[in-house]
C-alpha cells in the first residue's frame, strides 16, 4: 500500500479485516483494531457496515461500524434480498441464464406452465405493454409515477433487475417480499416438474426444436439443456400480479415483442402498447430477432426489429409510437395496419414536443397545450421524450374515456418518479454529506460508450464552471470501448487526480483491468484504487486541496449489477 495517503492505508485496513474469509476472526479483529486507537473517515466505515451487511453478519457486529461513524441506513438496507439470493443459490443449476439467444420450446414451455397454473396472465390488471430498444425502463417508471400521483395502486414489471431481483416485481406500489417471490417461484418449478414429462409437451417441445433448426439454430452447448430464467419468473410476475388487487399492470417486455415470454395477454386485458425509440444496434438483444423472409434471406436492421417489436400489438389496441427512424416508423405502421389490425398514435404527428427548455417543455396534444416539467433528479435530454411519451400514454387513455387524469397532478407524479441505477443528480445523501454540501453529485450506471456518456455530457455542457471528477467502476464483461467515450473521458478528465478508477470485486473481478489496459493504450492518465471508498477519500482530498467549485460523476459499467454501494451511498438520508 505505499502508494496510498495514510488515510487509505487504515482504511484499507478495515476493509481488509471486514473481508477476512474466516469469519470468526472478523469481529475480534475489529475490536483489536478500534482498541488500538485506529480512526477511519465515514467512507471506509459505511463501506465496511455494507460488506459485513452483505455477508450477512449479526447485529452486533454492525453496531460496532455504526457506534464509530458508519451510515447506519445501510444497517437496513436491502433486508429483503439476502432470502432469494439464498434460493437462488439453493436451485444452482437448474436456471440457465443464457438468452441471447431464444429457442421457440422455451416459449412452449412457459405457455404449458401458465396454462397448468390457471393462466394468471388472464386475471392481472389492465396493462399497459411496453417494448423498445430503449428508454423502456424509464417510460414504464414515468406511467407508473404519473398513475401514482392520481392515486391509483400500480403493478410493475421491469428488467434487467440492476439492484436486486425483487426490484423486477413491484406489487401496488411496494417491491416484492422475498417470502411471496420464494414462494411464488416454488410453485412455478413445481407446475414444471410436474408436467416435463408429458408426452404432449415433449411432442411439441421436438416441433418447436424443428423450427429452430429450420433457422440454422441449432444448439449442442449443455447449458441449453437447464430451464430458462424467465420460464420460471414470467409466470411468478403473472401469479404475483393476480394476487395483489391494484388499478393497473404496467409490464416491460425482456427484450422483444412477437415472441417476447410476456406477450401472452389478451387483447382484452389490454389497454395500450408502447413502443419506445427503437434502433438496431442500440438495444442490448435487437440482434436477436432477425426477420426470416420467404427467399431465404435473414435480415437484421431496424426494420427487423421494428417488425418484432410492433407485432407485440394487440388488434384494435392503440399502439403508442414514441420517436422513430423512418423506415422503422414505416414499418411500424404497416404491421399496425396489415398484421395487428390496429392504429399507431404517433410522436410528431399526434402529439408534440415544443419550447423545450432546460426545466420544462409544453406536450401539444389533443389540441392542448401542457406545461410539463422535466425530472429534477433523472438527467439526459432523452428523457424528455420518455416522459413526454408517457404522459401521451394516458392522455391517449384518458381521451378515449378508459382512466381519469387529473393534469395538474402529471408534474407530481414525474418528480416523485425514481428509477433505480439510471443517471441522475444526487440529494440529501451519504455522499452530499462526505464530499460536501456544496459539491454536485451524479451517479449511475452506464455503458462507457457514447451513447451511454450522453446524459452526463449534457450536464457537464450546460454548466462548465465546475472542476469535473469522474469514479469509475465496471463489474462486467468489458468490451472495447467506442471512440465516443474514450473522447469523452479525453475531454472532461484526462488527469489523474480526475480519473479515478476503482476495482469491483464483490461479483466480479478483473473487469477493470481491461478498462485500465485501454485507458493506458489511449495515453490517457487516471489514477487506480482498490475500493470505493479509497476513490471517495481520494476525490474528496483532491476538492479540498484545489478549493474550487466541483462536480463529481461516479459510475458503474453494465446493464446486469451496478456496484451496489454506488447505489445505496447516494440514496436519500
Amino acid at each position: 500500500m505505499g502508494n496510498l495517503a495514510p488515510e487509505e492505508v487504515i482504511g484499507e485496513e478495515l476493509l481488509a479485516i471486514c473481508k477476512d474469509e474466516n469469519r470468526k476472526d472478523v469481529f475480534k479483529n475489529l475490536k483489536a483494531f478500534f482498541e488500538r486507537g485506529a480512526i477511519c473517515n465515514e467512507a471506509y466505515l459505511t463501506e465496511a457496515l455494507f460488506i459485513l451487511k452483505i455477508r450477512l453478519f449479526p447485529d452486533e457486529v454492525l453496531d460496532l461500524l455504526i457506534t464509530k461513524g458508519a451510515n447506519r441506513r445501510i444497517k437496513n438496507a436491502f433486508n429483503h434480498r439476502r432470502g432469494y439470493y439464498a434460493f437462488a443459490e439453493e436451485h444452482k443449476g437448474f436456471y440457465r441464464g443464457k438468452c441471447s439467444v431464444w429457442r421457440a420450446r422455451d416459449r412452449v414451455i412457459m405457455k404449458r406452465i401458465l396454462k397448468e397454473l390457471g393462466n394468471p396472465q388472464d386475471k392481472i390488471p389492465p396493462v399497459l405493454h411496453i417494448t423498445g430498444s430503449n428508454g423502456k425502463g424509464s417510460v414504464c417508471g414515468f406511467l407508473g409515477g404519473i398513475l401514482e400521483a392520481q392515486g391509483y395502486k400500480v403493478h410493475k414489471f421491469q428488467t434487467p433487475a440492476l439492484i436486486n431481483t425483487n426490484e423486477m416485481i413491484t406489487l401496488a406500489g411496494e417491491v416484492i417480499s422475498d417470502e411471496k417471490l420464494i414462494l411464488l417461484t416454488r410453485k412455478v418449478i413445481k407446475t414444471y416438474f410436474k408436467i416435463k414429462d408429458d408426452p404432449k409437451l415433449i411432442a411439441e417441445i421436438k416441433k418447436a426444436d424443428e423450427l429452430d433448426a429450420s433457422r440454422g439454430k441449432v444448439y449442442t452447448d449443455p447449458v441449453y439443456e437447464n430451464m430458462l430464467y424467465w420460464c420460471i419468473q414470467v409466470p411468478v410476475m403473472f401469479l404475483a400480479f393476480a394476487s395483489v388487487p391494484a388499478d393497473f399492470s404496467i409490464i416491460e417486455v425482456i427484450v422483444g415483442g412477437k415472441n417476447d415470454f410476456t406477450n401472452v395477454i389478451k387483447p382484452k386485458n389490454t389497454l395500450a402498447t408502447v413502443l419506445t425509440h427503437i434502433e438496431y444496434g442500440i438495444g442490448s438483444n435487437d440482434g436477436t430477432m432477425p426477420k426470416y423472409h420467404n427467399d431465404g434471406t435473414v435480415e437484421n436492421s431496424t426494420v427487423a426489429a421494428c417488425y418484432h417489436k410492433a407485432n407485440l400489438g394487440k388488434p384494435g389496441i392503440p399502439m403508442i409510437a414514441a420517436d422513430q427512424e423512418p423506415d422503422g416508423l414505416a414499418e411500424i405502421r404497416r404491421v399496425a395496419r396489415d398484421e395487428v389490425k390496429t392504429e399507431t398514435f404517433e410522436f410528431n404527428r399526434d402529439w408534440f414536443i415544443k419550447n423545450e427548455t432546460k426545466n420544462d417543455f409544453t406536450l401539444s396534444i389533443f389540441n392542448k397545450e401542457i406545461k410539463i416539467q422535466k425530472s429534477k433528479t433523472l438527467i439526459g435530454d432523452f428523457q424528455t421524450k420518455n416522459i413526454a411519451t408517457a404522459a401521451s400514454t394516458l392522455l391517449f387513455l384518458r381521451e378515449a374515456g378508459k382512466i381519469k387524469l387529473d393534469l395538474s397532478l402529471i408534474n407530481d407524479g414525474i418528480q416523485k418518479t425514481e428509477i433505480p441505477a439510471r443517471p441522475q443528480r444526487v440529494y440529501n445523501s451519504f455522499l452530499n454529506k462526505f464530499l460536501g454540501s456544496d459539491v454536485e453529485i451524479l451517479a449511475g450506471v452506464i455503458k462507457l460508450n457514447s451513447r451511454g456518456v450522453q446524459p452526463f455530457e449534457e450536464v457537464l455542457e450546460e454548466n462548465n464552471d465546475y472542476t469535473n471528477y469522474f469514479i469509475y467502476t465496471a463489474s462486467g464483461r468489458v468490451q472495447k470501448h467506442g471512440t465516443g467515450a474514450l473522447a469523452f473521458i479525453e475531454k472532461y478528465f484526462n488527469d489523474a487526480s480526475r480519473l479515478v478508477l476503482y476495482e469491483y470485486k464483490e461479483f466480479y473481478r478483473g473487469s477493470i483491468e481491461k478498462v485500465r489496459e485501454i485507458l493506458n493504450e489511449e495515453n490517457i492518465k487516471f489514477t487506480y484504487k482498490n475500493s470505493l471508498s479509497s476513490a471517495l477519500t481520494f476525490v474528496k482530498n483532491e476538492i479540498k486541496n484545489a478549493k474550487t467549485k466541483a462536480r463529481v460523476i461516479l459510475c458503474c459499467e453494465s446493464m446486469i449489477n451496478m456496484d451496489k454501494k454506488i447505489y445505496y451511498f447516494s440514496q436519500s438520508n
